[in-house]
């Protein structure tokens, strides 16, 4: 009897573990898709680091 309340409650944890791990995946692709669209956000600013930096690379390599 011991034994399948542990196999019970094992079953329980791993579908808690699983639930979880869903969970964070499905935040885990919010989030990357979010940085994403900040990247590219950050391509057309004029003003930021990040862009300023780009066109100064592009300047050295000789990309328009």
């Amino acid at each position: 009897m011991r034994a399948l309340t542990q196999l019970l409650g094992n079953t329980r944890s791993i579908l808690a573990l699983q639930q979880e791990n869903k969970q964070l995946r499905k935040r885990v692709a919010e989030l990357e898709q979010q940085n994403d669209s900040m990247r590219a956000g950050m391509r057309r600013c004029l003003t930021c680091d990040y862009r300023l930096e780009s066109r100064r690379d592009d300047r050295v390599s000789g990309s328009p």
